[in-house]
């Protein structure tokens, strides 16, 4: 009788949990789907410029999706004015099509390149569509540069940080472990993008150690950065930038 009682429970509290799970996941659901809608709906939010941007001698503007609009702390590189443009949920593709109105709009000297997270979710969730996408994260990256370049900013490419190990909630029903391949696939691809066109990359991925998930002293959930991640990549851009040519 006992033993039957204590299987009951250990029943219920295991429907408890996977009730609480869902939960969860649908209350994270319909906040990432309203955020979704309302983000494509508005025109998407201004740069975030410093006071002292148009006085400033060398100017660098960092573009992303929602890794860049955490960004915290912000990068202070020396003798740089730094702006940023980050916008949450966005792909390669909707940053290509604002990004030559945001470079007619601010006027950098250099801009700093971090998309790329969002196509690759999208990969790992439809694999008969991942070809497809990569190659077009392949098409929006080559094409942002030259759009750069046309406007006479050189471009600095980041390659995409793997992702923390994801909760419960989304582990269950919304992910898929290929995006750690399709982060691979997608950094070579990078990588070779700014080898064949002479752009100045930063090996994002390779800041941090090991090559299975984001460490959890860098992560604050599974596609988000905690702060320690950030002061990794403003040291990675106060390195680099002094060593290019103006």
């Amino acid at each position: 009788m006992r033993r039957a009682r204590a299987v009951s429970c250990a029943g219920w509290i295991v429907a408890a949990l996977a009730l609480a799970a869902l939960a969860l996941f649908a209350f994270e659901s319909r906040d990432s789907y309203v955020g979704a809608k309302v983000a494509a709906a508005l025109p998407p939010p201004a740069a975030r410029v410093p006071a002292d941007w148009s006085d400033a001698s060398a100017r660098l503007l960092i573009v992303g999706d929602s890794r860049v609009a955490r960004w915290r702390p912000l990068p202070a590189p020396a003798g740089f004015a730094v702006a940023m443009s980050g916008v949450g949920g966005e792909t390669s593709r909707a940053l290509a099509a604002r990004f030559p109105a945001l470079l007619a709009e601010t006027k950098p000297d250099r801009v700093a390149i971090q998309t790329g997270v969002n196509d690759l979710v999208a990969a790992s969730l439809a694999p008969e569509a991942a070809a497809a996408i990569l190659g077009g994260l392949r098409r929006n990256l080559a094409q942002s540069v030259q759009d750069a370049r046309a406007a006479g900013v050189e471009p600095i490419l980041f390659t995409i940080v793997r992702p923390a190990a994801p909760g419960l909630a989304r582990r269950v029903f919304a992910w898929s472990d290929d995006i750690h391949d399709h982060v691979r696939a997608a950094n070579r691809d990078i990588r070779a993008l700014a080898a064949a066109e002479d752009v100045a990359v930063i090996d994002a991925d390779a800041l941090f150690p090991g090559e299975g998930a984001l460490p959890p002293a860098f992560a604050v959930d599974a596609l988000h950065f905690a702060p320690a991640a950030y002061a990794a990549f403003n040291r990675a851009l106060a390195e680099l930038l002094p060593v290019l040519p103006r």
